[in-house]
């Protein structure tokens, strides 16, 4: 099994937001979202401290029988207030509508995997069975298919990514939408 990771190439996306956002609400979405485009999606870390909140998402999908690409998001809650607590839970009214919402500092990281020769459904890969194995995997990789994976699979994902990221910022309601792309 190979991991061609984005984030260890600097391909990842950073979102920073202060203010009052509907958490519950943003976690539906984006769990929605992911799961709309054929994600399966796995809730890695969940850590609730004195002054933060963090959460680790991790989201797969089969691209086909050799490749499965992978989405994580990282999520950092942090108070905004004079207290201890990591979120303030602050009364809004929103479209005529009392809503409990939350004021704290977000920071939310978005990065992607492209996995070669995953175990199949029950844990086992057939490219870990000897050497040999191993190492035609390798030169499979960087010689016969190496275009297949930059631009079948690569490529789209980032731009994945990037669509991922922007609809939470539309969600968000930032005045900064869209990307470079």
């Amino acid at each position: 099994m190979t991991t061609y990771d984005f984030s260890r190439a600097g391909l990842y996306e950073v979102l920073h937001y202060r203010g009052i956002f509907d958490l519950r609400g943003l976690y539906k979405f984006m769990v929605e979202y992911l799961e709309k485009k054929g994600f399966e999606f796995n809730e890695k870390v969940m850590k609730y401290k004195t002054a933060e909140i963090e959460f680790e998402w991790e989201a797969k999908r089969k691209a086909d029988a050799y490749v499965r690409h992978i989405i994580t998001v990282v999520m950092h809650l942090y108070g905004d207030g004079p207290g201890e607590t990591p979120v303030d839970e602050v009364e809004v009214i929103k479209d005529g509508e009392k809503k409990k919402m939350i004021k704290a500092r977000m920071t939310l990281t978005f990065s992607g995997k492209v996995e070669t020769g995953y175990p199949d459904d029950f844990g086992e890969s057939r490219w870990n069975k000897s050497p040999f194995l191993v190492k035609l995997q390798s030169v499979f990789e960087k010689s016969v298919i190496k275009q297949e994976l930059d631009f079948k699979h690569m490529d789209p994902l980032y731009y994945e990514i990037l669509r991922f990221f922007d609809a939470v910022k539309r969600y968000l309601e930032m005045e900064g939408t869209g990307t470079f792309y």
